[in-house]
């Protein structure tokens, strides 16, 4: 299934010289919304930067069904193709976005000159999975009914709207994930991020998927959560360009 995207193009000074693409994933409750300022921001570095709205997120239909891995895999596969990414490309993902870059590039690593991994859940406690699935079923219906959810901020608002089976699926489908027993299987250069307070990717979790993985890079925003980018905007912004400009010249 293709989904929405949208793509953040290079000024003029950049016209004839070009730098790798970038594909933004955005995580659970979300959509490509929350990685717009970072599109922006490489676009202006000379990137083309595809945006990507997930199955059910955004302004991207749902399945109606079953759709777990493979299945996001499989329209994130088609909807780059459409869209004439060129690869090899970067990623960037964001908690799920994370998990479906770090499983494309185990099948497919030809696509793929490097990930920025950011709050990637090395496996996801069965707490979170129990507490996502209640807060579907209870207060998310109970906010959206009575309209609350209009008054809260983007991202809360965001999630609010995020139609209750896609949530549903998802604590269903991911929840026997596990990244955290043996090494990811990547050969592209992978960048960790996560906040160190972050309940659902934990920084024990992150830390340990670095170590078993040779050549990998971790950052970690001491006061930040699982949404560390919304509060840090400049230090993301930073970590990307970082690993970014490390391998890249740019070709006239």
């Amino acid at each position: 299934m293709k989904l929405t995207w949208q793509v953040e193009l290079p000024s003029q000074d950049w016209v004839g010289k070009t730098r790798p693409d970038v594909v933004f994933l955005h995580g659970t409750g979300s959509s490509s919304h929350m990685w717009e300022r970072q599109a922006k921001f490489v676009a202006s570095k000379g990137h083309r930067a595809f945006l990507i709205d997930l199955s059910g997120h955004g302004a991207s239909p749902d399945r109606d069904g079953a759709c777990g891995l493979a299945e996001h895999e499989e329209d994130v596969l088609e909807t780059i193709a459409d869209a004439g990414v060129v690869f090899p490309a970067y990623f960037v993902g964001h908690s799920l976005g994370a998990i479906i870059s770090v499983s494309l590039a185990s099948k497919h690593p030809e696509i793929f000159k490097g990930i920025f991994a950011a709050s990637l859940p090395g496996k996801v406690l069965p707490p979170m999975a129990v507490v996502l699935k209640g807060f579907v079923r209870g207060p998310l219906q109970t906010v959206k009914s009575i309209g609350l959810h209009k008054y809260l901020g983007w991202r809360e608002k965001t999630l609010i709207e995020t139609k209750a089976s896609v949530l549903d699926e998802i604590a269903d489908q991911f929840a026997d994930i596990n990244f955290v027993e043996q090494p990811l299987q990547v050969k592209c250069p992978v960048h960790f991020a996560n906040g160190f307070f972050d309940p659902v990717a934990p920084y024990w979790h992150v830390l340990t998927m670095h170590r078993m993985l040779p050549g990998s890079t971790l950052k970690t925003f001491r006061l930040g959560g699982h949404n560390f980018m919304d509060a840090e905007e400049n230090e993301v912004n930073n970590w990307l360009l970082e690993h970014m400009e490390a391998k890249d010249s740019v070709s006239v």
